[in-house]
């Protein structure tokens, strides 16, 4: 998971690797750790060294672990800390070292840890695995195009215990797989699903010659890079569509079957630009259009997808939405069906996360300006169900930023939901103050 922020971190990197290990308690005898009735938690983020804070915290990212709500990474972009004790006490577990690790030449490069991506089965904590994006600085990006050659490469440090421990993946290109990874800014998006750890997915914006053999290649003008060896080996994958903006967190998931993936976006029909839904069957080298939603009238909005991964009758339901409308289908795309809006009596919010819990689709909603309304929640009990609405726990105040870069995790029967929260208070009703590890767990 990513969420962004305005400052930029410049390393400078020739070797990174695991850091010596610290533990430090986040706030004396854990009395920063709260929960709500409901099943919600916050918990204090790590204290980061590594770089100054800027706005409500210097941590950028934060992903659970497995299915064990207790284990959480975070990072700063310099740093990754982890958690066993659900924020108790963390403990610095990765760092990008001072020097270049990319190049023989000895020219400086700069870094940023980015993006963690875990599948979340149903493995112990300690044994599964996750993967950690270490991405070039868009600051300094063009200073190594010439180092490289088109863009410089995408980085992984893969851990295979949980988070643990951490090692940088080195690409091994051949001739039958000679692409490896390389990215203008932070990735789009990085994932794994869980029907597969060795699997990891990544989408970003490559050098401009790059980006045209890649589409070439894949026969399409978007593309992805897909590894199924933890990122030693990459192909080239299509993509019948792109993010309309680059913090869209949800818009192109695993589905519940080996090598399915669901996404959603914008297709061009006689002038005019219709919400759809694809589904790809074999790790996206091909993709069928299930259906044209709804036209749009006005801008193109963030688009996310749900799908239910549980075990039952429930598998093959998924949802696609924007700010127009939610659509779910219970049949792997053939039919869908338009949602019943949630209506507000303070303004709008738009949809910005869904997830399915005991096969009932749960939405997401949060207002467009930070700090203005609490953000809702919703569920639907069926397709043509009025939804039933039910708001955040209101004793830490109004949040913002939680869902749409939220890890959202099905646990057997339950789920368990973590992610940066931006907390606003009466004395700064206009942008958040604080930051907090918030979780949800529902059975």
């Amino acid at each position: 998971m990513r969420v962004r922020r305005a400052i930029v971190v410049v390393i400078v990197l020739a070797g990174a690797g695991v850091a010596p290990a610290s533990s430090f308690a986040t706030g004396g005898q854990c009395h920063g750790v709260e929960t709500a009735p409901g099943g919600w938690t916050t918990a204090p983020l790590p204290s980061t060294a590594s770089v100054p804070v800027e706005g409500s915290s210097p941590v950028i990212a934060t992903s659970a672990v497995g299915q064990d709500p207790s284990v959480e990474l975070a990072t700063d972009g310099v740093a990754v800390f982890r958690t066993a004790d659900g924020g108790c006490t963390w403990q610095s577990v990765f760092s990008l070292a001072g020097t270049d690790y990319y190049s023989a030449s000895g020219a400086a490069t700069a870094y940023t840890v980015t993006n963690i991506a875990n599948g979340h089965d149903a493995a112990p904590a300690n044994q599964q695995t996750v993967y950690v994006a270490i991405s070039p600085n868009p600051a300094t990006v063009f200073t190594l195009v010439t180092l490289f050659g088109a863009a410089p490469p995408e980085l992984l440090a893969v851990s295979h215990d949980g988070g643990r421990t951490f090692a940088i993946t080195h690409p091994q290109p051949s001739a039958t797989n000679p692409f490896v990874p390389e990215c203008v800014a932070t990735p789009t998006l990085v994932f794994s699903p869980p029907t597969d750890q060795k699997t990891i997915y990544i989408q970003c914006t490559g050098g401009v010659g790059q980006e045209a053999v890649e589409g070439e290649l894949a026969g399409a003008n978007e593309t992805m890079f897909r590894s199924t060896d933890s990122g030693l080996t990459w192909t080239v994958v299509g993509l019948p569509a792109a993010p309309v903006f680059t913090t869209d967190a949800h818009w192109l998931v695993p589905g519940s079957r080996r090598n399915e993936l669901w996404l959603g976006g914008y297709a061009f029909e006689d002038s005019h630009y219709d919400l759809a839904a694809w589904r790809s069957t074999d790790a996206g080298k091909t993709w069928t259009k299930s259906a044209d939603l709804t036209p749009i009238s006005g801008n193109e909005t963030s688009v996310g997808v749900a799908v239910d991964t549980a075990p039952g009758p429930g598998q093959g339901r998924v949802a696609v939405f924007d700010s127009v409308g939610t659509y779910m289908s219970t049949d792997l795309g053939k039919h869908w069906g338009r949602m019943r809006p949630v209506t507000f009596t303070d303004g709008t919010r738009p949809p910005v996360a869904g997830f399915f819990l005991h096969h009932v689709l749960h939405m997401v909603f949060a207002g467009g300006i930070n700090c203005k309304g609490p953000p809702v929640m919703a569920r639907y009990p069926s397709v043509t169900a009025k939804p039933v609405t039910y708001s955040f726990p209101s004793k830490w105040g109004s949040y913002a930023g939680w869902a749409s870069d939220t890890t959202f995790a099905v646990v057997g029967r339950g789920l368990v939901a973590s992610g940066l929260a931006h907390f606003c208070t009466t004395d700064s009703p206009t942008g958040p103050t604080t930051a907090k590890l918030l979780s949800l767990r529902v059975r």
